[in-house]
């Protein structure tokens, strides 16, 4: 077996999947596999896909799977030592598999993650982010979950598993659940370009945000008992953000001032951050819309 397995999942992915699969044949690092699952697209994503050589490995789904569904039924066919991750609009740096490698060996990681750059639909380039995380990632990455999908790095054992009923963030989930006993680090080089296409999300999409991130934490209490009074105050800033998605969502989708005013009411205490969008919360909708959207045009402003 390769050392990696590049677990790639598309639906309907063709607009950009050639220079996706195309980043990950120019890798210095050479032993890897793409399992590449196809889940019922109905675009020219299996010709594209079907165009390289063996070494991209093509399955489809049986049906139409949720995101935790496809990334579960791809994971089957994953056996290299180590899992990696690349969605079908985004983009490896050549070096990323490479120093990735030898940083998990080196540490013995169980997961690792590094810094990423956004780009627009066009692939001009923005924001770069760098992750911050140290000591107990499980408790910094409650309060601040700072992992972007593309940059991660697993070793690839019988823990990992990703939720089937998850449609929006399964891997958080299972991200935060290796975190707690496992051994985390991150890298701080930018080894990814990561695509924010505007007006892609649709209402259910965002319902998703809030109620999947609480499931997660959820989650969490079930498989280790007690864990929420080890760490309280990161629980009770998760829920916060969890709330925070949810509010989104009454006032994004739902045009529901009322509802999002009382999740960011109870919340309003724990940043300056949440306070500013618990008073924004009491103006009418539109205005709540319009900073989000002008907080979301400058993630993807292009760099001069």
């Amino acid at each position: 077996m390769p050392e990696i397995s590049i677990l790639m999942n598309c639906y309907n992915g063709a607009e950009y999947l050639k220079f996706a699969i195309d980043s990950i044949y120019a890798q210095t690092f050479k032993d890897w596999e793409i399992v590449f699952i196809d889940n019922q697209s109905t675009d020219g994503s299996a010709a594209i896909a079907k165009s390289y050589d063996d070494r991209l490995k093509y399955y489809r789904t049986p049906e139409f799977l949720p995101l935790g569904g496809a990334r579960s039924f791809g994971l089957d066919f994953c056996k290299s030592k180590y899992l990696a991750f690349l969605d079908t609009d985004d983009i490896y740096l050549p070096e990323k598999l490479e120093e990735q490698y030898s940083f998990m060996e080196e540490k013995q990681l169980d997961l690792s993650y590094t810094g990423f750059q956004v780009m627009d639909e066009k692939g001009d380039l923005g924001k770069k982010y760098y992750p911050t995380g140290s000591g107990d990632f499980f408790a910094f990455l409650l309060i601040k979950y700072e992992i972007n999908m593309q940059s991660v790095m697993l070793r690839n054992t019988a823990k990992i598993k990703f939720d089937p009923q998850f449609e929006y963030s399964p891997d958080a989930a299972l991200f935060l659940d290796i975190a707690v006993d496992g051994k985390v680090g991150n890298l701080r080089d930018v080894l990814v370009q990561y695509r924010v296409v505007s007006n892609s999300l649709s209402a259910k999409t965002v319902a998703l945000w809030g109620r999947e991130a609480r499931a997660g934490l959820d989650k969490l209490i079930k498989l280790y008992p007690g864990i929420e009074y080890k760490y309280p105050k990161e629980f009770s800033l998760a829920r916060g953000r969890a709330d925070y998605l949810s509010a989104r969502y009454y006032m994004e989708a739902m045009n529901n001032r009322r509802e999002a005013e009382l999740l960011m009411r109870k919340n309003r205490q724990q940043s300056t951050k949440m306070h500013f969008f618990y008073l924004l919360s009491l103006l009418p909708s539109p205005l709540w819309n319009l900073v989000h959207r002008i907080c979301s045009s400058i993630e993807i402003r292009q760099v001069k």
